[in-house]
């Protein structure tokens, strides 16, 4: 484990999670949706069925000013709307038009699909197990354990 040539968690999970955004931007531009990147996917990551600013820039780990850029541009090309956020009449709750409902599901298949090809090229029961340790360690950070 502690080989100085190997490369360290962190860095494996981050390339295979670009490699995720690379293919899924070039497919979804092949498919029609030219006017988004992947800058725009922590929006889709965190938005659910409707969140404020504040909530997706925080569970994305990014600034509010950046995630606010992101939804307004976003907003002026059809993907998102907002709305009065009745528990605060300052705030707004940005949701997902059918544009970008659209966009999401399709970025899903696409996302599939690479999971499929790479369950292919591991083993079907290797890539099964990757995901449930990768799930597994998940919860234990999400939980913040202390043991790790």
């Amino acid at each position: 484990m502690n080989n100085v040539d190997s490369e360290h968690i962190g860095r494996l999970v981050r390339n295979i999670y670009h490699a995720v955004l690379d293919e899924s931007d070039k497919q979804l531009k092949a498919k029609g949706y030219p006017e988004l990147d992947s800058s725009y996917s922590v929006v889709f990551q965190y938005i659910g069925e409707g969140a404020r600013a504040t909530e997706i820039a925080s569970k994305g780990r990014t600034s509010k000013q950046n995630i606010k850029y992101l939804l307004d541009m976003m907003e002026k090309k059809g993907y998102v709307k907002r709305k009065q956020d009745l528990t605060d009449g300052r705030a707004w709750i940005f949701e997902l038009t059918q544009l970008g409902k659209e966009y999401r599901n399709e970025g899903l298949k696409i996302i599939a699909e690479i999971e499929k090809q790479w369950a292919k090229a591991l083993g079907k029961n290797e890539y099964i197990q990757l995901k449930k340790y990768l799930t597994v360690l998940n919860q234990i950070i999400e939980q913040k354990s202390p043991t790790y």
